[in-house]
């Protein structure tokens, strides 16, 4: 060893301390590669009963086309694949109970500046009767205690109930609906709390290893440590010639680090499962396969999941091409979304309306009812979804 540490131009002590580092990384890699553990006595996608189930490791193919909606909420579901929630979760949901009939939009021309207001407005139609998943109805309580809106933004902006009705009145729009809020003015604080609780629920399900979650935290770490070695040991060899072993280790301890951080997988067995539903499902919306009871009646009810899936194009396809043998018009897919200055008579324009809502969602400035500056956008996912 002697002659080693002599010929590198370090210490024994360093050479054991850099040796122990390149170890540590090297089992931190080595863990994260390991491949997750899945069912191994249930189809994919398939929660088993319960009890004691054998274990396998996870398969890295397809996950199976499902015809039917995940096992949860769409907001939940958009949590899994995205593996962090956002503006989406709140979206997703709104679709989600305007479906359900709970609440529904109106696009109306806003002649002060010569755009459109969304409002979210409250229906007094019979909803299926189902309960409501925790998520929905946390985001239905939101709405009618009047916090949906920045405080600022309402009071800049109070509603004129008298034009409200006015305007339906002379579109030749039934007057149905309490107005809840508008999507400009959506608040930036309750779509916050609205992601919190996809995050909360996804946790509470258990569908993610705390322990294995935790590699990815140390793989950063390391990544980063390991860059800044490398980094200040080049410039060091560079200046003197000296620093070569501390350079490579620093490389080396970056490299396994990323790759750690990159390979890891923090899902349980159940989270699989989960995840194979939400993965089998967005292949539903994208092929839209009739030999597996694809209809246009049914697609377009799904909005809420084409939004939480990141998908609302492919979406649009496939109802364009159920539309082609079968006959339905807009207005009867989305009873709960209505315009005073247009009627949308196309697939197309129905999935523009419902991106606009996104895009829309909490845009004007007095939104931001956030205390800390610079926006707190999106809050940090729990864990990395399988890909």
């Amino acid at each position: 060893m002697n002659r080693v540490v002599q010929t590198l131009g370090i210490t024994v002590p360093e050479f054991v301390a850099g040796l122990a580092l390149v170890v540590f990384a090297l089992a931190v890699m080595l863990v994260a590669l390991r491949a997750s553990r899945a069912y191994a006595d249930t189809p994919r996608g398939e929660f088993p009963r319960i009890g004691k189930h054998p274990l396998r490791r996870a398969g890295t193919d397809e996950a199976p086309l499902r015809s039917a909606p995940p096992e949860m909420s769409p907001g939940v579901g958009g949590f899994l694949y995205r593996g962090s929630a956002g503006d989406e979760s709140t979206t997703a949901t709104l679709f989600e109970l305007a479906r359900r009939g709970y609440i529904g939009f109106v696009f109306m021309t806003d002649h002060t500046t010569a755009g459109q207001r969304i409002y979210i407005v409250r229906l007094d139609r019979e909803s299926e009767g189902d309960d409501l998943p925790e998520d929905a109805r946390s985001l239905l309580a939101v709405l009618e205690s009047g916090r949906a809106e920045s405080a600022a933004y309402a009071a800049a902006n109070p509603v004129d109930s008298v034009s409200y009705r006015s305007a339906l009145e002379s579109a030749g729009l039934p007057v149905e609906g309490k107005p809840l809020a508008r999507v400009q003015g959506y608040s930036l604080r309750a779509s916050l709390a609205q992601a919190e609780a996809e995050k909360r629920e996804v946790l509470t399900r258990g569908w993610y290893s705390r322990r294995r979650e935790a590699l990815g935290t140390i793989g950063a770490v390391l990544a980063g440590v390991g860059a800044l070695g490398a980094l200040g040991a080049l410039i060091w060899l560079i200046a003197t010639g000296l620093g070569g072993f501390w350079f490579g280790v620093s490389a080396a301890v970056a490299l396994m680090g990323l790759v750690a951080v990159l390979r890891y997988s923090s899902l349980t067995p159940d989270g699989i499962v989960a995840c194979d539903q939400v993965a089998g499902f967005r292949r539903f919306l994208i092929e839209a396969p009739r030999s597996e009871g694809a209809t246009l009646a049914g697609f377009a009810g799904y909005s809420s999941w084409a939004s939480a899936l990141d998908c609302m194009k492919e979406w649009e396809n496939s109802l364009e091409r159920l539309a082609v043998v079968e006959n339905m018009t807009v207005a009867d897919a989305v009873p709960w979304m209505v315009s005073t200055s247009n009627e949308w008579t196309t697939w197309a324009g129905l999935t523009e309306a419902l991106m606009g809502i996104e895009r829309r969602l909490h845009s004007h400035p007095l939104a931001d009812d956030l205390d800390a500056s610079p926006r707190k956008k999106r809050p940090a996912g729990e864990g990395k979804k399988r890909g």
